[in-house]
C-alpha cells in the first residue's frame, strides 16, 4: 500500500502524528483492520509519485527524490519504456519512451529539465 500526501500536508500537525500515516508501525487500532502492514521498504512519509501505465496493469511507486536526482529518469513499468521528469515543486511527467517500435534513450540538454536528447540527436521538450 503506498500512501500519497503533499508536502504541505506533512508539514501541518495532524499530517505528521503517528496515526495519520496508514501502514505506519503505531497507527491507532481503527485503521487496523484495513491495514495491518509496517512496510519497511522505503522511510515513513517518503513521499513517492505512483505509475499505472495501463488499467489492470501492476502500479510501480517512485521515490520522488530519485525522480529529482536522475534527470531524465528512466525506467521499465511492466515492460514499457517510461522517462520520468520532475515537474515544479513536487509534480512529475511521465512519458512513453518508445516511437515506431524503437526505445529512446535521452540524455538532458545543459541547464534544461525538459529539453532532452535521444540517442540520435533530436531534441525532445514537453510537447514532444
Amino acid at each position: 500500500d503506498v500512501v500519497l500526501g503533499s508536502e504541505t500536508l506533512r508539514q501541518r500537525p495532524h499530517g505528521q502524528s503517528f496515526g495519520a500515516s496508514m501502514g505506519h508501525a503505531h497507527m491507532h487500532p481503527v485503521f487496523g483492520k484495513s491495514s495491518n502492514l509496517e512496510d519497511q521498504r522505503l522511510p515513513s512519509n517518503t513521499l513517492v509519485f505512483g505509475l499505472l501505465p495501463e488499467p489492470g496493469g501492476q502500479a510501480l511507486a517512485v521515490p520522488y527524490d530519485l525522480i529529482r536526482s536522475r534527470v531524465p529518469l528512466q525506467i521499465d513499468c511492466n515492460g514499457q519504456p517510461v522517462v520520468l521528469l520532475p515537474s515544479g515543486d513536487f509534480g512529475v511527467r511521465a512519458y512513453a519512451r518508445q516511437q515506431e517500435g524503437q526505445t529512446l534513450t535521452f540524455t538532458r540538454v545543459s541547464g534544461s529539465t525538459f529539453s532532452l536528447q535521444d540517442q540520435d540527436g533530436n531534441i525532445w521538450d514537453e510537447y514532444g
